[in-house]
C-alpha cells in the first residue's frame, strides 16, 4: 500500500473503518478496529519506519498466546501467501485481526474476518496480566545501562512540556538493539510507575518525583526531577522482576508516537499514584491498632495478619511529609551555592574585560595580577557550581527517595485494601450464583446444572482472590520492615557521604584561596606585615577620631575673661624677648626665673625623650650665657634692669628656656676640649 494509504487508514478512524483488498478478498477493517491496530503498529514500530519486522512482529504476536506454528501462517496470510520480512500498516492490521480469529475459532481465515466480526484480539496487554515470556537478565544488574540525559522543552507556547533524552545499553536478547535513545516526559515515567504497581500490588515499587503545577520549568525544579527519575530508573533495571516486564521494554523501545499509544492501549486502571496520595493524607488514627511496635525505635518483625494499616499508612505519611521539608531546605542550600558560583565566575569576566580595556592605558604586566585572580575566581566559581550539583545528586537525592519509598509503601497498604474489596464482591457474585440455582430449578436440570458450574467459578475466583490478597500482605509486611530498616541504614551512609563531601569541599576551597595569594605573589611576612598595618591605620584612624572629640569637648567649655588672654598675649611677646636678651646676663636673674624653669622641668618629666632634650639644650644655654656676661660685663647692669621686668612674663614657657640653655652649655664643653 501507498503511504497515502497508510496516511488514510490512520484519517480515517471514525468514519467506518477501511477497505484493504487482499489476494482473493477484500477485508474491511472497522473504525475501533483501526484505531487499536494503529496504536499497536506506533507502539511496535520502535524505529519509526512505518514498517515491523519479523523480529518484532514475532515477539510482540506471542503475547497472543497462539502456537507459534500458528502465528507464522498468520504472518504469511497477512503477506498475502508470501514470506516478507516486513508488514505494512494495512497488513499488520491484517494480522492482528486473523489473530482474533484464531482466537475465538481456532484457525485463522482471510475468508472469516472478510464475512465475519470478531472480539478485538488479546495481547495481554492488561496490568494484571499473568503472561510472561520467561525472560531473565542475562548478565545481573549490570544488564542495563541507563543515563537519563538534561532536559529541554518542548512544544509551543500554550502548550510546552519538558522531555528528557534517554540513552540505554543493555544485553537483552528480546530488545530490537542494543543502544537504544529515546525521548520521555513526566508522564512516560507515571505510566511505567503506576503499570508495575498494578502487576505487582505485593511489591514497593521504587518512587518517582511527585507531580508539581508551579514552577515547572524552573532550573532547580527541573534538575532535581531529573535526578529522582535517573533514581527510578536505576532501581527498577536492577531488580530482576521489573526489570524483565514488558512494560519497561515498551518504556525504553517504543518512539515518541508509540510512547503515547501505549499509555492509551495499556492503561493502569484509575489513578494509582493520585488515589495513593489522597488516600495517605486521610488516613487516621482512629479504631486502628497498631502495627509497628516500638521500644527502642526499632521495627518487630511480627506484625498482626488481622490488622488493617491505616496507622502505619498514617506514620509514614507524616515521615514523608517531614522529609520533604528537609528537602526543601536542601534545595535552597544548593540553590544559594549555584548562585554563588556562578557570581565568582561572573567576577572573573568582568575583571577580565577591566584587563581588555585596562591595557589601552597601562603597562601590560602590571595587570597581571588581575588576569590571574580572573582565573582563580573562575576556577573558585566552577568549582561550586560543582559541589551544587553533587549535593543535588547526593544528599538531597537521597532525601526525595526515602520521601517516596515511604508514600511506596502506603501504595502496597492500598493494594492490600482493593484485594479485600475484591473479595467482597466475590462473595456477592457467589450468593448471587447461589441464587440463580434455586431459580434454575424451575427450568430443569441443564440450567441447574449451568448454575452451579457458576457458582464454582464464583468460589474459584474468590480463592484466586483471597491468594492474591495473601500476597499483598506479605508484600506490605515485608515492605514496612524493610523501609524502616533501610531508611536507618541509608540515612546514616548518606549523611556520611553529605559529612565527608562537606570536608572535601572545604579543604578544596582553601586550598583554591591560597593558590589565589601564592599567584599574586605575596610571602607570609607580607601578609603579616600587612595586617599590622591595616592594624596600624585603625589605631591611628581611633586616635583621629579622639582628637575631635576632644576639640569637640573643648569647644563646650565656657569662655576665658578678657584680661585673662591680654596677659597671655603679653607672655608670649616676653618669651620671645626673652629668647633674645637672656644672653646678655644670666648670672643675675630673677628669682622668679629660676621658680619658673623649676616648674617647666616637673611638666617636662612626664614624656622620656623631651626630658633629655630639655636637659641638653639647658645646658647650652647656660655655658653661652657664662661666654657673654664675661664678654658683656659693661652692660650687664642696664640689661639687668630690664630683665628683672622681663622674667615675670618668661616663666610663663620655661620649656623652650631650659631647651635652649642646654644647647649652649654643651657647645662651651666642646669648645673647652678643643
Amino acid at each position: 500500500m501507498s503511504g497515502f494509504s497508510n496516511m488514510l487508514s490512520k484519517l480515517n478512524i471514525d468514519q467506518g473503518g477501511i477497505d484493504i483488498p487482499m489476494k482473493k478478498k477484500t477485508v474491511h477493517v472497522s473504525g475501533k478496529e483501526v484505531s487499536f491496530f494503529n496504536k499497536i503498529f506506533d507502539m511496535v514500530d520502535y524505529d519509526g519506519d512505518d514498517k515491523i519486522s519479523g523480529k518484532e512482529g514475532a515477539q510482540f504476536l506471542r503475547r497472543s498466546g497462539l502456537d507459534n506454528d500458528v502465528l507464522g501462517e498468520i504472518w504469511k496470510l497477512a503477506c498475502n501467501g508470501k514470506d516478507k520480512p516486513t508488514l505494512s500498516r494495512n497488513y499488520w492490521m491484517i494480522a492482528c485481526m486473523l489473530v482474533a480469529c484464531a482466537q475465538q475459532e481456532g484457525e485463522p481465515s482471510i475468508k472469516a474476518i472478510a464475512n465475519e466480526t470478531f472480539e478485538l484480539p488479546d495481547f495481554n496487554l492488561n496490568a494484571d496480566s499473568d503472561y510472561s515470556e520467561n525472560v531473565t537478565l542475562p548478565d545481573g544488574a549490570k544488564t542495563f545501562q541507563v543515563t537519563v540525559g538534561k532536559p529541554h522543552t518542548v512544544g509551543s507556547i500554550l502548550n510546552k512540556h519538558t522531555e528528557y533524552t534517554i540513552t540505554v545499553k543493555t544485553s537483552m536478547e528480546n530488545y530490537p538493539d542494543s543502544n537504544l535513545k529515546i525521548d520521555r516526559r513526566y508522564s512516560d515515567f507515571e505510566w511505567l510507575y503506576n503499570r508495575l504497581a498494578r502487576a505487582f500490588p505485593g511489591r514497593v515499587i521504587p518512587p518517582i518525583p511527585e507531580k508539581q503545577s508551579r514552577n515547572r520549568f524552573d532550573k532547580d525544579f527541573v534538575e532535581g526531577r531529573r535526578l529522582a527519575l535517573q533514581k527510578f530508573l536505576d532501581e527498577v533495571t536492577q531488580d530482576p522482576t521489573f526489570a524483565v516486564t514488558y512494560d519497561v521494554q515498551v518504556f525504553f523501545t517504543a518512539s515518541t508516537e508509540g510512547m503515547e499509544a501505549a499509555r492509551s492501549i495499556m492503561p493502569f486502571g484509575d489513578g494509582v499514584l493520585s488515589d495513593m496520595v489522597n488516600k495517605a493524607v486521610a488516613a487516621t488514627r482512629s479504631g486502628v491498632a497498631k502495627v509497628v511496635e516500638t521500644t527502642t525505635g526499632n521495627v518487630v518483625d511480627t506484625i498482626d495478619q488481622t490488622t488493617e494499616f491505616g496507622d502505619v499508612e498514617y506514620n509514614l505519611t507524616k515521615y514523608s511529609e517531614y522529609v520533604k521539608k528537609v528537602v526543601a531546605c536542601g534545595e535552597k542550600m544548593v540553590s544559594a551555592e549555584a548562585a554563588s558560583g556562578k557570581a565568582f565566575v561572573d567576577m572573573s569576566g568582568y575583571f577580565t574585560n577591566f584587563v581588555v580595556v585596562a591595557r589601552t592605558f597601562e603597562d601590560v604586566d602590571s595587570l597581571d595580577y588581575f588576569t590571574k585572580a580572573s582565573d582563580n575566581l573562575k576556577e573558585i566559581g566552577s568549582y561550586e557550581k560543582l559541589d551544587s550539583n553533587a549535593q543535588n545528586e547526593g544528599f538531597v537525592t537521597d532525601l526525595r527517595m526515602f520521601s517516596g519509598k515511604a508514600m511506596s509503601v502506603c501504595q502496597v497498604i492500598h493494594n492490600r485494601d482493593r484485594c479485600n474489596k475484591e473479595i467482597e464482591k466475590a462473595d456477592a457474585a457467589i450468593e448471587k450464583a447461589k441464587a440463580k440455582v434455586q431459580e434454575a430449578k424451575a427450568e430443569g436440570k441443564k440450567a441447574v446444572k449451568k448454575a452451579k458450574e457458576a457458582v464454582e467459578k464464583a468460589k474459584e475466583k474468590k480463592e484466586a482472590k483471597e491468594k492474591a490478597s495473601e500476597s499483598v500482605l506479605q508484600g506490605v509486611k515485608d515492605g514496612v520492615i524493610n523501609f524502616h530498616k533501610d531508611r536507618v541504614q541509608m540515612g546514616i551512609e548518606s549523611l556520611t557521604r553529605y559529612a565527608n563531601q562537606r570536608v572535601d569541599f572545604c579543604d578544596e576551597m582553601q586550598n583554591k584561596c591560597a593558590s589565589l595569594i601564592n599567584l599574586l605573589g605575596y610571602t607570609a611576612e607580607e601578609l603579616r606585615d600587612s595586617n599590622l598595618r591595616i592594624k596600624g591605620y585603625a589605631e591611628d584612624e581611633a586616635a583621629y577620631a579622639a582628637a575631635l572629640d576632644a576639640l569637640d569637648a573643648a569647644d563646650e567649655e565656657p569662655p576665658v575673661r578678657e584680661d585673662s588672654d591680654d596677659s597671655d598675649s603679653d607672655s608670649d611677646k616676653s618669651d620671645s624677648d626673652s629668647d633674645s636678651d637672656s644672653d646678655s646676663d644670666s648670672d643675675r636673674k630673677p628669682v622668679k626665673g629660676k621658680k619658673a624653669a623649676k616648674k617647666a622641668k616637673k611638666e617636662s618629666s612626664s614624656d622620656e625623650s623631651s626630658d633629655d632634650d630639655s636637659d641638653s639644650d639647658s645646658d647650652d644655654d647656660s655655658d653661652s650665657d657664662s661666654d657673654d656676661s664675661d664678654s658683656d660685663s659693661d652692660d650687664s647692669d642696664s640689661d639687668s634692669d630690664d630683665k628683672k621686668k622681663k622674667s615675670k612674663k618668661a616663666a610663663k614657657k620655661p620649656v623652650k628656656k631650659a631647651k635652649k640653655s642646654k644647647k649652649d652649655s654643651d657647645s662651651d664643653s666642646d669648645y673647652a676640649a678643643m
